[in-house]
């Protein structure tokens, strides 16, 4: 019986041999004769499918795809060394993907990543420049950046938590205008910070372009972030980074949260990538009662900033006007950045990892109050996070 069955496996293999493009063949196996083995190129598979068909299962009234005798088969990459970061990268994007339910599980997983980050390669960029009208129109008699909350400028809160979160970096740059400048910098006098003006207000993406000819040569990370934000924990600014440094490939990497009435929401896609980002107050976009909003705090790779940015002002930039053809005569800061950024394969990595208390920000005289009662809540909660540094942000 088996010297019958091997007859016939000899007779396809001699079908198969006769094929100029099979690599080799052989019966593999034992029994009723085991299969045939036939190495060919992808290319040439289905002209062997049909060769066989034709000349070996024809003949005996068969048709061997349709009965299971056929298989194609491709081989994977084999043995290879497994890299632990794919298995946080993995497990990140899948919890990501379940919405508004999975914060703390996120900063778990991002807090135990192995993904050490020297803070030298970490450039802050305190953006500080508004005008502060509407906070003004409000009663707020001085600057937003130094608002006091809880008995500091609200920009010191944001040093400070950079500076906890994250250790020696790059000396911050503050982006100033030049109606708060000197009282800014007179607020900061002992700080070790630098400091760019933007002549001219024309929007936050201008302002952060503002600093290019200092930053021009950097090839690391921008930590970009308003200074009107001060409830952001150093655990978030560290976790931005750390999944910034784990998702490497991405051009942009940003922490947010989902609030009800979001002033920046962000849209996905059917794939849970991002889309798109609006602002409802500037851009008139129709507001939200509910959805994913960043928090003013964003990570992107410096030079891929700084090209974006020049494209957009090369785009947009009207110089009969002195202003850009975007709403209000602005050039915006983040959601022009992502807006482009999205459509690339790589674009925009975004987690909503942080307490949404974090986006509080000041832009009306009430807000800082609000911003108090969060900083108090989340110190009295004694959350706690690893940071880069090794402190655990009680």
């Amino acid at each position: 019986m088996t010297g019958r069955v091997l007859s016939l496996g000899e007779a396809l293999i001699d079908v198969v041999s006769e094929d100029p493009n099979v690599l080799g063949a052989r019966v593999m196996g034992g029994g009723f004769g085991g299969n045939v083995l036939a190495l060919t190129t992808q290319d040439h598979s289905q002209d062997l499918i049909t060769r066989v068909q034709e000349q070996y299962y024809s003949a005996r009234g068969r048709h061997g795809v349709n009965e299971g005798s056929v298989i194609v088969s491709t081989p994977g990459p084999g043995l290879s060394e497994i890299d632990l970061n794919d298995f946080w990268r993995d497990s990140i994007t899948k919890i990501n993907s379940l919405g508004t339910s999975t914060p703390t599980k996120l900063r778990t997983l991002i807090d135990s990543a192995p993904v050490p980050l020297e803070p030298q390669e970490i450039w802050p960029v305190i953006v500080a420049a508004g005008q502060g009208t509407r906070a003004a129109e409000t009663g707020l008699s001085r600057p937003k950046p130094l608002a006091i909350v809880a008995g500091e400028p609200a920009i010191t809160h944001v040093l400070r938590y950079i500076r906890e979160g994250l250790g020696e970096t790059r000396t911050p740059v503050i982006i100033v205008s030049p109606s708060n400048e000197a009282a800014i910098r007179d607020a900061l006098h002992g700080h070790d910070v630098g400091f760019v003006t933007q002549p001219h207000a024309l929007g936050t993406g201008d302002a952060v372009l503002n600093a290019h000819e200092l930053m021009h040569d950097f090839a690391g990370l921008a930590l970009v972030v308003w200074s009107t934000q001060p409830v952001i924990r150093p655990q978030t600014f560290a976790r931005a980074v750390r999944l910034a440094r784990l998702f490497d490939s991405y051009e942009m990497v940003l922490p947010t949260a989902f609030i009800k009435n979001p002033y920046a929401p962000i849209a996905r896609n059917k794939s849970g990538e991002i889309a798109s980002a609006v602002e409802t107050h500037l851009e008139g976009a129709d507001p939200h009662d509910f959805g994913e909003t960043n928090i003013g705090l964003f990570i992107v790779k410096n030079q891929t900033m700084f090209q974006v940015l020049k494209e957009l002002r090369n785009r947009y930039w009207d110089e009969s006007t002195g202003h850009y053809t975007r709403a209000r005569g602005e050039l915006g800061f983040p959601n022009e950045l992502i807006n482009a950024l999205a459509s690339r394969k790589f674009g925009v990595c975004a987690s909503p990892f942080a307490d949404p208390r974090e986006e509080q920000g000041i832009k009306r005289l009430e807000d800082v109050s609000r911003c108090e009662k969060f900083i108090s809540e989340l110190k009295a909660e004694k959350t706690t996070g690893n940071f880069i540094n090794g402190n655990d942000g009680k």
